[in-house]
């Protein structure tokens, strides 16, 4: 069972209250990001995420009418047809049990 650290984080220990850490989370390998950017999965696994991500806007003013991202967490394939939002557009891996973040959740 995976266990529910805070908002940002889980423990992947067979039982988050049996912690070889003793609750003490700083530094212990079984510590994971719910939902990593592609940059903290790479810093934290040393490879890169290729695998599906979830997107979101962040444009206050977006000017695309059907955009697929905007203020709300999604896990359609990202367009290219729009350079101009790329800037707006943040991303994290669908690499962990937790699914989409919540649609107020965005990345540090």
């Amino acid at each position: 069972m995976k266990g529910e650290i805070d908002k940002d984080y889980y423990c992947s220990t067979a039982g988050f209250y049996d912690c070889p850490e003793k609750g003490d989370c700083g530094g212990c390998p079984d510590k994971h990001r719910k939902y990593p950017t592609p940059e903290q999965f790479r810093e934290k696994w040393g490879e890169e995420w290729n695998g599906a991500m979830h997107t979101i806007c962040v444009a206050e003013n977006c000017k695309i009418s059907k955009c697929l991202y905007y203020m709300e967490w999604s896990d359609m394939p990202e367009f290219d047809n729009y350079p101009d939002c790329q800037p707006f557009l943040k991303r994290v891996c669908a690499c962990t049990p937790w699914g989409k973040p919540p649609a107020d959740w965005r990345p540090e």
